[in-house]
């Protein structure tokens, strides 16, 4: 035992070293993307953001295209964690869900870095094994499932229905389109399984909005981005 536990120690120690160093990687990154653009971030730029040397950003990435991607998929955790934090975990999973679709799509619109990472990334968005929108774990999802209508309704293939037209439809909002969100989240419900009125009474029920804390990687993020914007030639 005590020949193994220093060497223990010292793995546990170097492994939590790797992970912070990672994630001031992407936070950093995050921040250059949020400023300069993904197109015109560059290697320099993050690693002088995060303090590290270029080979250190070697060790655990190869390319700002694969810290875009992690960059997207921590603002999108943070954002999904902020959602279902607001949720009130009594309520029924259906009206859970509703609540949620409409706190993330305002919290979307109002720090839109995210649709920016996710247009940029194409089809990859749905490659990468990242969060996208918020889905309710597979117990959560298979709540809101009306079983009685949509029996053959997989929680899997429900949340790949649920994240592709929940992307679909924010991508239609940056565009400019004017999309009833309630309609959409009432649609949403039907295809789970839910009757007419009753997934249009879900939909329309308020919700608590996301209070987003100004040390967030989202406001921090978002500051950059404007900041950035600014910063540009008109």
């Amino acid at each position: 035992m005590t020949a193994t536990g220093p060497c223990n120690h010292r793995t546990r120690v170097g492994q939590q070293r790797r992970e912070r160093t990672r994630s001031r990687l992407i936070q950093a990154a995050t921040l250059v993307f949020a400023e300069r653009g993904p197109e015109a971030a560059q290697i320099d730029h993050i690693i002088q953001q995060a303090g590290v040397s270029r080979g250190t950003f070697y060790n655990y990435f190869q390319s700002t295209d694969e810290l875009l991607i992690e960059a997207k998929n921590a603002l999108a955790e943070e954002m999904v964690i902020m959602v279902s934090e607001a949720s009130d975990p009594s309520a029924p999973h259906a009206q859970r869900l509703a609540a949620g679709l409409k706190a993330f799509i305002d919290l979307v619109q109002a720090h839109p870095l995210l649709l920016e990472f996710i247009t940029r990334l194409g089809v990859r968005n749905f490659d990468d094994g990242g969060i996208i929108v918020p889905a309710p774990s597979d117990d959560g999802l298979s709540g809101a499932i009306n079983k009685d209508v949509a029996s053959a309704l997989s929680s899997r293939m429900a949340s790949d229905i649920l994240q592709a037209s929940t992307l679909t439809t924010l991508l239609r909002l940056v565009a400019g389109e004017q999309i009833d969100i309630p309609a959409f989240v009432s649609t949403m419900l039907r295809m789970l399984g839910h009757p007419t009125v009753e997934a249009a009474q879900i939909a329309n029920c308020p919700y608590t909005p996301v209070e987003v804390p100004a040390d967030s990687l989202i406001t921090r993020s978002e500051t950059a981005r404007r900041s950035g914007r600014a910063s540009q030639p008109s």
